[in-house]
């Protein structure tokens, strides 16, 4: 059988999935295709997981894209997330304060191989949140795998005891181009400051300096 393998840019769209499956070439533990839950979020479909609570040793949700050829440099995979405990008659609670085993970590397998580990959140490192329905955005460079066949997996292992759920959309694999490094000139050095100025393309920069 003829495998198609995509290419960037590359990004997934759930118009023509049914509700309850994944699209075709994905692969899913816990995953499916849902309508926008809560009415969280941008997309009218999303890919939801609900953990189920107490699950011995942590309940695990694996969300894997379809085989993917990295043909452009400064490639960077994303997508945008929402966690939050599910009430049945509504009071739905944000879930960032994780308990001490959850982890969220997307992982690469290139060329078939075993998946790695590009990115971890743990219970001290994830991202807190002002709301219940905001959505965080994760970013990855994958630039390491260019003109490599990639498989991008969504790992999620949550150990609480409450209704847990987390909405993804978003879902893209793109080229995002490097800035334009400035011509930068530096005057009037002293032990403690000095004249910087720069012409380039951006609008912002960001400055930054080390003791020699």
């Amino acid at each position: 059988a003829c495998v198609t393998v995509a290419t960037l840019p590359w990004s997934i769209d759930l118009t023509y999935t049914d509700l309850g499956e994944v699209p075709v070439g994905w692969e899913s533990e816990a995953w499916t295709v849902s309508n926008k839950a809560n009415g969280y979020g941008d997309d009218d479909r999303q890919f939801n997981v609900r953990i189920k609570p107490n699950a011995a040793d942590g309940y695990v949700g694996d969300l894997t894209t379809p085989r993917i050829l990295v043909n452009e440099d400064n490639a960077f995979f994303s997508f945008e997330y929402c966690m939050y405990i599910w009430a049945r008659f509504g009071g739905n609670k944000k879930y960032d304060v994780w308990e001490a085993e959850d982890t969220l970590a997307v992982q690469v397998s290139s060329e078939g191989g075993e998946f790695e580990d590009v990115l971890v959140y743990t219970a001290e490192n994830n991202v807190k949140v002002d709301s219940v329905n905001q959505f965080t955005n994760v970013s990855v460079d994958l630039s390491k795998y260019l003109d490599k066949e990639i498989r991008v997996r969504i790992h999620w292992k949550c150990h609480s005891s409450q209704q847990v759920r987390m909405p993804i959309e978003d879902i893209t694999l793109v080229n995002v181009p490097k800035p334009v490094i400035p011509e930068v000139t530096v005057n009037n050095i002293t032990h403690n400051s000095a004249l910087l100025k720069w012409r380039g393309e951006q609008e912002d920069y960001e400055v930054a300096y080390a003791k020699s």
